[in-house]
């Protein structure tokens, strides 16, 4: 067989490199995929405290809330329905109490089943950095939370307001019937979906009156304005700690205001300690007076002078409303 020369090997070369180029380009062209890196960009403003969008069998959308407890998404699940997924912020991570609180809000909501609760979907755990960092899946409901829709319209129609107020009552019934307290009921916590439904939520410092406390000494834990005066001083509270909170909710939608006037937390502190919560109707004359005397009850300083349980307070809503 004759050698070929050093030229004939570079064209030859040169001619296979050619063909090569061709057949890529054309490739190109027609569609085909291209390799592309498996590493995914995580948008910064989602602020992941992991380094994955995927979260068990769910994908992270878009950030609905953050605190210092917990970062909460909007998600999807494999058959494309919509979900919540919360997660422990970096801060909880790094603490052993919030870590607990994370879990245990989990196991409070398998104990409570009701259209006016939040439900929760699924749970689990992922690794990511070394860590097993824990993730609850949640119904998600399209709306907006009660704090959204008192900035843009409060006060609210009474018959609304009322409704609100009932199915609220309707939750905390169940609630305390289970032995558990919500502690931060705030508009926060407080999602209204689309067709007026209202769903309780964010019950990551709710306590069962049988979990171990992992309150931190001299700690307030929950929203001051709305959290009840035993609440704020440390004393042992029961469900009558929420329905002070839910008065302030009520107040807040028959009136567009807040019942407390303050300059500072040590003076709202001062106030709620010192006398009972306003009247609503000395700001809205529209609303009856049965209302108005429910509302002004359930901010007594005496837990004693609230109206309960909560079930009862539904029926008295009920008459309200007729």
């Amino acid at each position: 067989m004759p050698q070929l020369s050093a030229p004939i090997w570079i064209g030859i070369g040169v001619a296979v490199a050619v063909i090569v180029a061709v057949v890529v380009l054309a490739t190109r062209r027609r569609g085909a995929p291209r390799v592309v890196s498996v590493t995914e960009e995580i948008p910064s403003s989602l602020k992941l405290p992991i380094n994955t969008l995927k979260v068990g069998n769910y994908r992270i959308l878009d950030l609905l809330s953050e605190s210092q407890y917990a970062m909460t998404y909007r998600g999807k699940a494999a058959d494309g329905a919509l979900c919540i997924i919360k997660l422990p912020s970096r801060l909880c991570l790094a603490d052993h109490d919030n870590l607990k609180r994370f879990g245990r809000e989990g196991q409070l909501l398998e104990l409570l089943q009701h259209p006016n609760i939040i439900k929760k979907l699924d749970a689990g755990e992922i690794s990511d950095q070394g860590l097993k960092i824990p993730y609850l899946v949640l119904e998600y409901h399209e709306g907006k939370d009660l704090g959204d829709i008192l900035a843009e319209r409060a006060p609210l129609p009474v018959p609304e307001a009322v409704g609100m107020i009932s199915q609220v009552a309707s939750a905390l019934d169940v609630m305390h019937a289970k032995g558990v307290v919500h502690r931060n009921l705030s508009p926060d916590a407080i999602r209204v979906s689309n067709d007026g439904q209202v769903i309780v939520h964010n019950f990551g410092v709710a306590r069962a009156l049988t979990m171990e406390t992992i309150t931190l000494h001299g700690q307030i834990v929950g929203t001051v304005e709305y959290i009840a005066p035993e609440q704020i001083y440390g004393k042992q509270i029961d469900g009558r700690a929420d329905l002070y909170a839910l008065g302030v909710l009520g107040y807040r939608m028959l009136t567009g205001r807040s019942p407390f006037i303050y300059a500072s937390i040590a003076a709202l502190v001062k106030q709620k300690n010192e006398s009972d919560g306003p009247h609503p109707r000395e700001s809205n004359a529209d609303i009856p007076n049965d209302l108005d005397r429910i509302v002004s009850l359930l901010m007594s300083r005496d837990p004693a002078r609230r109206p309960h349980p909560a079930g009862m307070l539904t029926t008295q809503l009920a008459e309200i409303g007729q």
